[in-house]
């Protein structure tokens, strides 16, 4: 049994090390983003949108921006665990799962933040947020989430209204299965 290495153990280290510096860096820049926006950012018009309606909360732009941000947060994770992993040489199936996750979550915050218009970017936010639902009640039917408004709710109280603002921003209403 020979082992495919496709670097030996000094490049390993380089890349793996500029991968990590460059990963460390992201994550404060990107960690910015809870802080003030700068002024005339689309991060700045986003998180002045009111929308006293919205059932996730009167500013939707701005959680739309969160949940982006969380979204990258985790690819950062994701690289820094394939980037530490790249230094013991062993390729193993674990690199193609982390590489798949930190792919799935750099892929869900542009698919969040990639429509110029903003109305459509708060609909993303809001269906994407619906299919997460529909996939918790499968999983968990009877679950209690805590996390939306802080408050205790399920997903039978929560859905009619996530619909309800899906169909009032897109003035269609699309069964979700």
């Amino acid at each position: 049994g020979h082992k495919f290495q496709p670097f030996d153990a000094t490049e390993r280290a380089e890349i793996s090390g500029s991968t990590l510096a460059f990963l460390d860096e992201l994550r404060a820049l990107l960690l910015t983003g809870f802080g003030p926006e700068v002024e005339g950012s689309r991060a700045e018009r986003l998180g002045q949108i009111h929308d006293p309606q919205c059932s996730q909360g009167p500013f939707p732009g701005r959680n739309a921006m969160v949940t982006a941000l969380f979204a990258t947060l985790a690819g950062v994770d994701h690289s820094r665990a394939v980037a530490q992993a790249m230094l013991s040489g062993d390729v193993s199936f674990s690199l193609a799962t982390l590489t798949r996750g930190a792919i799935e979550s750099y892929g869900r915050a542009w698919w969040l933040i990639e429509p110029e218009d903003d109305n459509q970017l708060i609909i993303r936010w809001l269906s994407g947020l619906a299919s997460e639902l529909t996939t918790f009640a499968k999983v968990n039917p009877d679950g209690v989430l805590t996390e939306i408004r802080r408050h205790h709710s399920d997903v039978a109280s929560e859905m009619p209204r996530l619909l309800r603002d899906i169909e009032r921003l897109t003035e269609s209403r699309t069964q979700l299965k």
